[in-house]
């Protein structure tokens, strides 16, 4: 038995990722996707949800109103606040209007290795350009009772191996990024403001940078 999740995000690349990241585990499932918050509390009211992951701003009603109306409607229905705020700013208010957990969307780092410019020589000289591949390091807080969470924890017992990974930050300084030849490096226990239980997840793996220079003529 699966448990049915109601995602509510207005970006539709959002809900698309969560979807998909949603549908390799074993007892989630999104059967539900809302792209504001006046249609999200219709769809908590149509149905009987075993999860809700919500976006706090959104079109229409939203943040810590539309999470007490939720609750209002399904005072037992879990909701995880999946944001762009920092945690710092907005977790505390969600989690005492009624939400189980928060999750900032900024929880998704991206780093480099080394110097991501070299000299490039060419028939008339030498230019500057990026490397047409670079080794990146992607970090991923989560919370440690997200199936996700748990996915990971299964992965790196059998086999670290992941093979081409696709991110979806969601965020206006980096967008939606995949890693090839990706490995599961390590999972660590952290904490999300002094008390929610959390998990942070280290991937590394090959970022094309600008590999269209290097490609045969």
């Amino acid at each position: 038995m699966k448990y049915e999740v109601l995602v509510a995000d207005d970006h539709a690349i959002i809900r698309d990722g969560l979807r998909k990241i949603l549908a390799d585990t074993d007892d989630l499932e999104v059967v539900g996707e809302a792209a504001n918050g006046n249609q999200a509390l219709e769809m908590v009211r149509e149905r009987d949800w075993n999860l809700v992951i919500l976006d706090l701003s959104m079109p229409g009603r939203s943040g810590v109103e539309l999470i007490k109306l939720i609750k209002a409607e399904r005072p037992k229905l879990p909701i995880l606040i999946f944001s762009m705020h920092p945690e710092e700013q907005y977790a505390v208010r969600a989690i005492r209007a009624g939400a189980s957990g928060y999750l900032s969307k900024e929880a998704i780092s991206l780093a480099f290795d080394g110097d991501t410019s070299m000299l490039i020589p060419t028939l008339t000289g030498a230019v500057t350009s990026p490397e047409p591949y670079i080794f990146g390091t992607v970090t991923i807080h989560l919370l440690r009772t997200q199936a996700l969470g748990n996915a990971y924890k299964t992965q790196i017992e059998t086999n670290t191996t992941m093979g081409s990974v696709t991110v979806y930050p969601d965020t206006q300084v980096l967008s939606a990024f995949q890693l090839n030849n990706c490995v599961l490096m390590s999972i660590n226990e952290a904490t999300f403001d002094g008390n929610q239980a959390g998990l942070v997840v280290r991937l590394r793996g090959v970022y094309s940078v600008n590999a269209s220079l290097f490609s045969a003529s």
